[in-house]
């Protein structure tokens, strides 16, 4: 019976600095990539995010169609310990201590679109004041000069039919959008008009130090603010940190309606 040979030498091993150089290669590799799939990731959120809103503001021309153009109601009250959306709005109740996603299924809107999920950013991850810390069912607001009330005065909106919104047209007045977590509580976002320097509540810079908006013509997008929007506190009639901050408020301040 024949054999096969026997081999001759040793099978070589890596030497510790070879895989000292591997594992290297393999770091920078990881570093180069990282970033990329970090900013792939963001995106990607921020794609969801300007998804949800959409849906959202699909669920507002349908209320505002099935009411003789009158917009979702968008009232709130308070109680000294905050502020709460009330039954018949768009949303009830307060964000920071629902536990439970009743106040969104109890809202105006949730019968066009019965999925919770639409109403909570993916990069949200601020939680409940009450213990255990669940995730907060809500990050999104309304613009209260939609059918809710204005401000300084805090008096029931002139605005109750989609067809006032002419000044600015629909595609300029913001509906919607992602409010920082320290202010966020009813689904009210209170700003004043523009020659107010101060912000009421604060919108988000979750995406890439930007925000998402719907808008009351159907589309949605994202801006990018100058000055950071992060709140260390729950901070309210905030005046504008500078001339940037000034800016970027503006910015909403002109998608405000007027007459």
């Amino acid at each position: 019976m024949n054999r096969p040979p026997l081999l001759t030498g040793t099978r070589r091993a890596f030497t510790l600095i070879e895989l000292l150089v591997v594992i290297a290669i393999i770091a920078i590799l990881a570093g180069m990539l990282l970033p990329g799939l970090a900013r792939a990731k963001s995106k990607a959120q921020a794609a969801t995010c300007l998804n949800q809103l959409k849906q959202l503001q699909l669920c507002w021309q349908m209320y505002t169609d099935d009411n003789a153009d009158v917009m979702p109601p968008n009232k709130w009250s308070g109680d000294g310990q905050g502020a709460t959306s009330l039954a018949g709005s768009w949303i009830t109740g307060d964000t920071r201590v629902d536990r439970t996603p009743t106040n969104i299924q109890n809202g105006m809107l949730y019968s066009y679109n019965r999925t919770v999920a639409i109403y909570h950013c993916p990069v949200d991850l601020s939680t409940v004041l009450t213990k255990p810390p669940l995730l907060r069912t809500r990050s999104y607001s309304l613009n209260a000069w939609l059918n809710g009330m204005e401000w300084p005065e805090n008096t029931p909106s002139r605005f109750v039919r989609s067809s006032q919104l002419g000044n600015p047209g629909p595609s300029q007045i913001f509906t919607f959008l992602d409010e920082e977590e320290h202010t966020i509580e009813d689904g009210h976002f209170a700003i004043m008009h523009a020659g107010v320097n101060q912000w009421e509540n604060m919108p988000a810079d979750r995406h890439a130090r930007g925000c998402v908006l719907a808008y009351a013509d159907g589309h949605a997008g994202r801006i990018g603010w100058l000055w950071p929007k992060r709140l260390q506190v729950a901070e309210y009639a905030k005046p504008t940190a500078n001339a940037q901050d000034l800016a970027d408020l503006k910015r909403l301040q002109d998608g405000l309606p007027v007459r």
